[in-house]
């Protein structure tokens, strides 16, 4: 788990001191969140090179919840004769790293979204200097409109 959250806060603490630079165009603030996304989706499909890199740094393969008792919860008349699912220690900590990386992604999408909104109205004053007048007055109207 720290080699998974060592690679996460490495890449959310690079965009997160390049968004708190005062300079940081609006435009380049949507890039950079989008940017994250892409990696954190990158992620997602790399849980057995996590795995691996955690297994050297530990020296061993050995889970801990695998040494632990499997606790049976207590079934109600009504809940039917199927077996309770048993999750394997490994396929455990499969589940927890994909809900840490879908839950961050979802997080940052509803950013995203908002950053995007903004952008759509406020991001062409970043590009005042290098966009023809024809376009500044079209945005303009647009962000009166709105």
């Amino acid at each position: 788990m720290a080699e998974v959250w060592y690679e996460i806060l490495r890449h959310v603490n690079k965009v997160s001191q390049s968004l708190q630079d005062p300079g940081v165009a609006l435009n380049t603030a949507v890039d950079l969140v989008k940017s994250l996304v892409v990696v954190l989706e990158e992620m997602r499909g790399k849980f057995d090179e996590y795995e691996k890199r955690g297994i050297e740094r530990a020296g061993h393969s050995n889970y801990k919840a695998a040494t632990r008792r499997i606790r049976r919860r207590n079934r109600a008349c009504d809940d039917g004769t199927r077996p309770e699912t048993v999750l394997d220690p490994r396929e455990r900590f499969r589940v927890v790293f994909l809900m840490i990386v879908d839950s961050l992604i979802v997080a940052l999408n509803e950013r995203l979204s908002a950053y995007q909104v903004v952008n759509n109205m406020l991001g062409f004053l970043g590009t005042l200097q290098d966009i023809p007048p024809a376009e500044v007055v079209t945005a303009a109207e647009v962000l009166v409109m709105k």
